[in-house]
């Protein structure tokens, strides 16, 4: 039993969670910090529900994959669940619209209390999680992945908690999820980078087959380096205060990631076997360092 768990835990990527959790932090640090009332229970049910659609995501993202030849046992980074026999694509399947379901119950609670505008943000979040991969969508695979993860997994998910708490839309949310939303990108970008020959030989267009390899890494580079330059300008504008600037404390890491794939030849690709973990690991200290210094902010 506990052997069949373990399983399904890997299966889920539990590890790229804090690409969901993160948002939704800054979000809620942002509400707070502007002064205004958090309700627990509304940020929790938020946040549970984020993880859950993420979850279904990416256990929709595994069954599409595999069956469209994809995902293969030489691919790095995978769960290996179906790679490796141990789960069935349509036992995936089953459990990606379950965590899309667990997702939906999390919300009612949002539902009740500020009726169908938060409906329609689930929905629009089940429907792009599905959508992803998902037929007969499937935009990661028609060079538009970094744009979905940039708009559902930044900027909604930061603004919509921050409506979920407040029932307001504010515009200084969308400017603050910015940051955010570059880095979440970054992950999937250079995921794909690193994935370069394996999507090619399966016939995926993802835009960074679009771009070729030497563009590619230059957009990582900006992708990297715009979350720097954005959270300066919050802080000139007093949007967040000048505690944000914390955040250049990350700036080793991030640099570590640049020359990692700057240096990476187009022939040796499995260099970047860790580049991914490590910008997942740039985003989670980025937005801890954020949402600490919006925090601190409400008492400045």
């Amino acid at each position: 039993m506990s052997s069949k768990l373990s399983v399904w835990f890997t299966a889920m990527r539990p590890f790229s969670f804090t690409a969901s959790i993160m948002p939704v932090l800054i979000g809620i640090a942002f509400v707070f910090g502007r002064g205004l009332s958090v309700d627990g229970w509304s940020a929790l049910c938020f946040l549970l529900s984020a993880v859950c659609i993420h979850a279904g995501t990416n256990l929709i993202n595994d069954y599409y994959d595999f069956i469209s030849g994809v995902d293969t046992k030489n691919k790095m980074g995978l769960s290996g669940a179906l790679t490796s026999g141990r789960l069935t694509p349509e036992q995936i399947r089953k459990a990606g619209w379950i965590m899309f379901g667990l997702g939906f119950l999390f919300g009612i609670y949002l539902i009740v209390r500020l009726g169908w505008p938060i409906l329609i943000l689930g929905l629009i979040g089940i429907f792009g999680g599905y959508a992803y991969t998902g037929k007969p969508f499937g935009y990661k695979y028609v060079k538009l992945g970094e744009i979905s993860v940039f708009i559902f997994m930044g900027i909604l998910l930061v603004a919509g908690v921050s409506f979920a708490l407040t029932g307001l839309w504010m515009k200084d949310a969308f400017l603050v999820s910015l940051p955010v939303a570059f880095l979440v990108s970054a992950i999937l970008f250079v995921n794909n980078i690193r994935d370069l020959d394996t999507d090619q030989n399966a016939g995926l267009k993802t835009l960074v087959g679009y771009l070729s390899f030497t563009p590619s890494k230059w957009v990582y580079v900006m992708m990297i380096i715009f979350p720097y330059l954005i959270v300066l300008g919050l802080a000139m504008l007093k949007i967040i205060p000048w505690l944000g600037l914390s955040v250049f404390i990350t700036i080793p890491l991030a640099l570590g990631d640049i020359k990692q794939v700057l240096f990476c030849g187009r022939g040796s690709l499995s260099d970047l076997s860790s580049i991914v973990e490590k910008t997942a690991q740039l985003h989670l200290v980025f937005c801890l360092l954020l949402s600490v210094a919006l925090v601190i902010g409400r008492f400045i």
